[in-house]
C-alpha cells in the first residue's frame, strides 16, 4: 500500500479513523462505514462512504470538516423543524433556511471547537479551488440561496470573498435590471436580521421575511409598472444582460449582442465554470435561453414567482463537504483518482465509542449496569462457555507464571516522570521567558504516573480448516465428543494457547483485546474481549468459541485491519499484536499488504502458526515474524525460546 504521508506512527493517529474514534467517543454517535448508501445522519448514527486509510493532508480536511459539519448539525441544529420546515414551505424555502442555518451552526461549531475553525475556512478554499462549490448558475432560486449564505459567510471569514464574487456575478444575470434593487434590500435585512438568529427555528423565521421581501419587492415593481403610462415608456429596446457565470455558450452569446466576456459581468479565468455539473439540480441554463439568459426581459413579479415554484434545487448544500467526500470514495473505488493510484479503499467497519470503554448493550446507561453484552464497533460478542474455559485452565498448569515471567520484561507497565511548569519546585530553565510575559510559573514539578507501555490484540483464527469432527459437532450443537483422548485439533491448539496468553497477560498487567476471525455466523469477525473488559469476563468467552467456529475461508487481511484500526487507536506507547492461525490466508497478497502497513505504523506483528512449517513459508518469504508449532504444548517454549527476537 502506498503511503501518501510521512510514515510515522501519529499519521496513522491523526487520521480520518483516529478522528471519527474521537468525535464518536465525545458526542455518542455510531459511524457506519461504506454501507453503500448516501452519506446522512439521524441525529444518533452518521453513514459515511469507504475511504482509504490515508487521505491525503488536502482531503483529511475535508474529511474533517465534514465531521465537524454533520456533528454541528446533531448539536446545534433542529433537524425534526428543517425537515417539517421545507415540506411545509416548499424546495426553495429548504435550500434557503439552510444556507442561514449552515452559517449560523459553523459559527457556533468554531466557538465550540476552535480546530473546526481552521478545517472549515481550509475546505472553503478547497471546495473553490476545485470548482465544487454551488454557484447559483443553474437557477435564479438557487443564485438567491447560494448569494445568502456567500453575503453572511463573508461577514466573519474571508474565505468566502471569491466565491461571493462568482455567485454575484450569476445573481445579477439572472435578475438583470433588478439586480441592484433586489440585492440592496436583500443585504439590509441580512444584515439587520441575521445576528438576531439563535437556533433553526430562529433561521426559519428569517427565511420567511426573506420570501416576503422578494414578494413584496415584486408587488412593488408590478405597481410600478401598472401605474406607468404606455407612452411614456422608453421606445428603446431594453439592453441585453449577461448569461450567468459558467453556463455553456457564454463567448457566443456575448458576442451576438455586441459584449465582450469580459463586460457581461463573467469571472475571470472561469472561476465557477463547472458549478452547474456539480450542482444537485443538474441543470444549466439553455433549458429557456430568452428567459435565463436575459432578465430584464422579465418582470421582477415574474422572477419571484419562477423562485417560488422551482423545484429541482436537489439535496447538495452550497459548500457540500459531504458530497466532496463521497466524490474522494468514488473516484477511489473506480482507480480514476491519481492521488490514490494502487490503493483501495477500507473495508466495511463501524466506529462507536473509545476503544477501552467497556462492552454494553446499545443505549445502555453503563453507571445503571450494562447487563448482557451486544458487542463494539459493530463486531458482536462471543458466546460464553465456563465449563469449556474451567478445562482449559485446569491442563495449563504453571504454563502461564512461567511464560509471563520470560514477557514481562518485553510488555510490562512502567512509571515515568511527568514534568508540567509551576509556581513552585525546582527552577526551569526552560522555563524563564515566562518572566519577561510576567507568568509566575517558571518552576518545574515531575509527577510520577504509570502508563502501559504496551497495548496487545490477539487475533484468533475460527475457519473451518483449523477443526476436526468432534469440533465440527460441537459448534453445530449436536452430542459432543469428549477430547481426552484424542489428538489435539488446531482449532482446540488455537483457543487454548489463546486461553494461555490471556493468562499471562493479566498477570502481566498489559491492556489486551481478542479477536476471533472466520466465524461461521456469518459475519467476519467475533469480539472475545474488548479493552474494556475484564479477565473472568475473555476467559469465560474462550470457552464459548468453540461453538462459533467453522467460516469458510481464512481473512486474514480483513481481520488485521479490524484488530489494528482499534488497536492504533489505544493510548499505549507500544503495540503488539499476536495472529493465532493454521497457516495460508485465502488472499495472501492483501494479507501481506495489511501486516506491511500496520507495521510502517509501529504495529508490532507476530504470527504464531499452529499447523506444519509448510503452512509458514509466505510468511518466510514476506519476511514476517513468526513462530510455529503443532500444538499448544509447543507455544510456551517456541514463545519464550524467541520472544525476544519477535517483540523487538
Amino acid at each position: 500500500m502506498t503511503a501518501l504521508l510521512t510514515h510515522s506512527a501519529r499519521a496513522i493517529t491523526d487520521g480520518w479513523m483516529a478522528f471519527l474514534r474521537i468525535l464518536s467517543a465525545n458526542y455518542g454517535i455510531k459511524f457506519v462505514i461504506g454501507e453503500n448508501v448516501p452519506p446522512k445522519t439521524d441525529g444518533k448514527t452518521c453513514w459515511l462512504p469507504a475511504l482509504p486509510f490515508e487521505l491525503t493532508k488536502d482531503d483529511l480536511t475535508l474529511f474533517q470538516s465534514n465531521g465537524y459539519h454533520e456533528i454541528g448539525h446533531v448539536m446545534h441544529s433542529d433537524i425534526p423543524f428543517f425537515q417539517r420546515f421545507a415540506k411545509k414551505h416548499g424546495q426553495f424555502a429548504g435550500f434557503l433556511l439552510n444556507a442561514v442555518d449552515d452559517v449560523w451552526m459553523e459559527n457556533k461549531q468554531a466557538a465550540t471547537v476552535r480546530r473546526s475553525t481552521i478545517c472549515f475556512r481550509k475546505s472553503i478554499d478547497l471546495l473553490f479551488e476545485r470548482k465544487q462549490f454551488r454557484d447559483g448558475s443553474a437557477s435564479v432560486a438557487e443564485a438567491v440561496g447560494c448569494y445568502t449564505l456567500c453575503f453572511l459567510g463573508v461577514q466573519y471569514w474571508s474565505e468566502y470573498v471569491r466565491p461571493l464574487e462568482v455567485v454575484t456575478a450569476n445573481f445579477n444575470a439572472h435578475f438583470g435590471e433588478h439586480a441592484t434593487f433586489v440585492r440592496q434590500h436583500l443585504d439590509e435585512m441580512l444584515l439587520a436580521e441575521f445576528p438576531r438568529v439563535q437556533s433553526t427555528v430562529d433561521g426559519g423565521a428569517l427565511t420567511l421575511r426573506i420570501i416576503e421581501l422578494l414578494k413584496m419587492l415584486g408587488e412593488e415593481d408590478e405597481q410600478k409598472r401598472a401605474s406607468q403610462p404606455e407612452e411614456g415608456k422608453p421606445k428603446t429596446s431594453p439592453e441585453p444582460q449577461p448569461r450567468p457565470a459558467g453556463s455553456a455558450g457564454d463567448s457566443k452569446n456575448a458576442t451576438a449582442n455586441g459584449q465582450t466576456p469580459e463586460q457581461s459581468g463573467g469571472t475571470p479565468d472561469g472561476a465557477g465554470a463547472a458549478q452547474g455539473d456539480n450542482c444537485a439540480s443538474g441543470k444549466g441554463l439553455g433549458q429557456d435561453e430568452k428567459k435565463q439568459a436575459d432578465g430584464s426581459r422579465q418582470t421582477l413579479s415574474q422572477i419571484v414567482e419562477q423562485i417560488l415554484a422551482t423545484a429541482d434545487l436537489g439535496d447538495r448544500e452550497v459548500f457540500d463537504f459531504q458530497a466532496a467526500v463521497q466524490e474522494i470514495s468514488a473516484s477511489v473505488e473506480s482507480g480514476e483518482n491519481p492521488d490514490y493510484q494502487g490503493i483501495s479503499n477500507v473495508p466495511k467497519c463501524v466506529i462507536d465509542g473509545n476503544v477501552v470503554q467497556a462492552s454494553r448493550k446499545p443505549g445502555v446507561d453503563p453507571k445503571k449496569g450494562a447487563g448482557s453484552s451486544w458487542g463494539v464497533d459493530g463486531i458482536a460478542f462471543c458466546p460464553s462457555d465456563p465449563a469449556e474455559a474451567k478445562r482449559m485452565a485446569e491442563q495449563m498448569g504453571r504454563k502461564p507464571q512461567v511464560l509471563a515471567n520470560r514477557l514481562e520484561a518485553l510488555l510490562m507497565q512502567q512509571e515515568e516522570a511527568e514534568a508540567f511548569a509551576s509556581m513552585r519546585g525546582n527552577l526551569g530553565e526552560s522555563n524563564l521567558h515566562r518572566v519577561v510575559l510576567g507568568d509566575t510559573r517558571i518552576f518545574v514539578q515531575h509527577d510520577d504516573v504509570e502508563r502501559p507501555t504496551t497495548a496487545v490484540s490477539l487475533v484468533v483464527d475460527l475457519s473451518r480448516s483449523t477443526m476436526d469432527s468432534a469440533d465440527l459437532k460441537h459448534s453445530t450443537g449436536e452430542e459432543s465428543i469428549p477430547t481426552e483422548g484424542l489428538a489435539p485439533s488446531r482449532l482446540r491448539s488455537i483457543i487454548e494457547s489463546a486461553t494461555l496468553l490471556e493468562k499471562v497477560l493479566d498477570r502481566i498487567g498489559v491492556p489486551r483485546e481478542i479477536l476471533g476471525f472466520a466465524p461461521r455466523m456469518g459475519v467476519l469477525m467475533s469480539m472475545v474481549r474488548s479493552f474494556g473488559d475484564d479477565h473472568q469476563t475473555a476467559i469465560a468467552r474462550l470457552g464459548g468459541l468453540r461453538r462459533v467456529a467453522g467460516g469458510g475461508q481464512t481473512p486474514i487481511a480483513e481481520a488485521i485491519f479490524h484488530a489494528g484500526r482499534r488497536l492504533a487507536a489505544h493510548g499505549a506507547n507500544r503495540k503488539v499484536m499476536f495472529v493465532l492461525t493454521d497457516g495460508v490466508p485465502s488472499n495472501e497478497e492483501k494479507a501481506v499488504e495489511m501486516t506491511k502497513y500496520f507495521e510502517r505504523y509501529g504495529v508490532r506483528i507476530v504470527y504464531l502458526v499452529i499447523g506444519n512449517l509448510s503452512a509458514t513459508a509466505w510468511l518466510a518469504k514476506a519476511r514476517i515474524p513468526f513462530a510455529q508449532a503443532k500444538t499448544c504444548d509447543e507455544i510456551c517454549p517456541a514463545l519464550m525460546n524467541k520472544a525476544a527476537t519477535l517483540l523487538s
